[in-house]
């Protein structure tokens, strides 16, 4: 699998955050898009196939967390990334016993990003391919 054959899906209900995601990600090489809710996100991964999702975990309406939940039932092998502003030991350890390969506070550099998620995608679907 190439990098760009890794199609993200970022979740943050602020648009700006979302939309510097997308950027930063596409500048890394992967493919990405954006919802700007939680209920956007599970309608965009009922109908396409994303390797990793990243959702913020406090939106309005349904949450990061639940978020993950649902993806975890309904595809077992995506890659959920977890990012917060608001990052406790606590909802870091819940998001991971629920499924998430990561929790990121924010803010995170993009060499971060990257890093996490080649490991990510390494550990779930194989080595990257030059």
């Amino acid at each position: 699998m190439k990098k760009n054959d890794i199609r993200v899906l970022v979740v943050d209900d602020e648009q700006e955050v979302a939309d510097v995601l997308v950027t930063m990600l596409t500048g890394l090489g992967y493919s990405a898009d954006v919802a700007y809710s939680g209920q956007e996100a599970l309608d965009k991964v009922r109908q396409e196939d994303f390797q990793v999702i990243i959702t913020d975990v406090m939106m309005p309406g349904i949450t990061g967390i639940e978020v993950l939940e649902t993806i975890k039932k309904q595809k077992k092998k995506a890659v959920v990334v977890l990012i917060t502003g608001y990052a406790t030991i606590e909802s870091g350890v819940e998001a991971i016993e629920k499924g998430a390969y990561d929790y990121l506070p924010k803010p995170f550099r993009s060499e971060d990003l990257d890093l996490t998620l080649q490991r990510a995608v390494e550990r779930t679907y194989g080595p990257f391919q030059s």
